[in-house]
Parts: structure tokens; sequence; C-alpha cells
């Protein structure tokens, strides 16, 4: 599934078609430790760029659910809407980010714009866990 999805994005041999595919392929990226493709992806408002020493090591990026996908009346800028989970630091449990990502097209590619943090999600009963082992996710990281 990677070769077909990702991996042209992360390879950098092909484009995202819109942000939700741009999003996806960064947060590959972030499990891989694909730091570079993170950086050639965002143009971040405000902010200096990331560097390559500027991620943490420790954080291990366990699985992703995408809550939304939101592409407006404006072709250029999208939004995307995820939860990721991940171990990391001091701490040994499963813990998330929620976030609502602006991304925007600029000549002919997606990019990270910026993020907005989001009260944590909680996971509707009987889901699929998100680390895609088949268990739901009660029973599965659920448990961490």
């Amino acid at each position: 599934m990677f070769e077909q999805c990702c991996a042209p994005f992360i390879k950098q041999t092909t484009k995202p078609d819109n942000a939700e595919q741009l999003m996806r392929s960064r947060f590959t990226a972030f499990k891989l430790r694909q730091h570079q493709y993170i950086i050639d992806t965002q143009r971040l408002d405000n902010q200096p760029p990331a560097t390559l020493d500027s991620f943490d090591l420790s954080i291990e990026w366990l699985g992703l659910y995408v809550l939304a996908h939101h592409t407006g009346g404006n072709k250029s800028q999208q939004q995307v809407e995820f939860v990721a989970f991940f171990k990391g630091g001091s701490s040994n449990t499963v813990e998330q980010m929620h976030e609502l990502s602006s991304f925007q097209l600029k000549q002919g590619q997606w990019l990270y714009t910026s993020g907005q943090h989001l009260p944590d999600y909680k996971v509707p009963r009987n889901s699929l866990c998100f680390c895609l082992s088949g268990k739901k996710y009660k029973k599965c990281h659920a448990l961490s």
C-alpha cells in the first residue's frame, strides 16, 4: 500500500493532488523519519522553517485518523482535520495530536502552512484501531 500511496510523494517523483494526500504523506514521512520531505512541503506562516535538527526523535508515530477534508470555494486553499497518535518523551502511553491543518497550493504543489491544535478527540465506540490491527480501538491501543 505504501508504494502506491505515499512513496511517490515522499520520493518526490509525483505531487499530491490535494491537501489530504499531502497530509497523509507528511504523517507517513514523520513515521518513517523522512524529515526532509516535511521541510520541503511546508510554508509556515510567520514561523521560521523547520530544520533537520528540529525533529523530536523520541516520538514514535503510531497511526492516523483523518476526520475531515475541507476544500471550500477557494481551489488553492484547503484544510484537513486529523488525529495523529504517538508515544514519546518520558511517557510510554499513547497520546494524540488533534489538529486542523491549513494547506495552500503554490506553483502546482500543496504546502502545509499552519495548524490549529484542537481538544483531544474521543474515539467513537466500536471504532477500529488506528494501527490497522483489525481490533477495536478500546481493545487495542486504548489499553496502552
